[in-house]
């Protein structure tokens, strides 16, 4: 058996966190709640690969709600996150560009 470490963990910085409370602030400004996972959950993220280069926040799970993911016959999307999310990921875009997320 030959052990590899392919994915690595995604790892909650001061910075991402401070992010990701920008993110939550966002949300809740259309009336939404949005969770910060502060306890790793395993698994792996394309967003780990580019935390490893640079020093800047990484945040993820802006995606649509739903569930099944990557099952061949199970998986939805719930359609009412559509906006919202597209919201939130324009703010997020929106307030980054301009120094408005610290």
């Amino acid at each position: 058996m030959t052990f590899e470490r392919r994915r690595p963990p995604l790892e909650m910085t001061a910075a991402a966190q401070a992010l990701a409370k920008h993110a939550q602030r966002v949300y809740s400004e259309i009336g939404l709640n949005l969770v910060i996972g502060e306890i790793a959950e395993g698994g792996g993220t394309d967003a780990a690969f580019a935390a490893l280069k640079t020093k800047a926040p990484v945040i993820e799970r802006f995606g649509l709600r739903g569930f099944g993911a990557h099952s061949n016959d199970a998986e939805y999307v719930d359609m009412d996150s559509i906006v919202p999310r597209l919201y939130l990921a324009a703010r997020m875009i929106m307030d980054v560009s301009q120094g408005k997320h610290e």
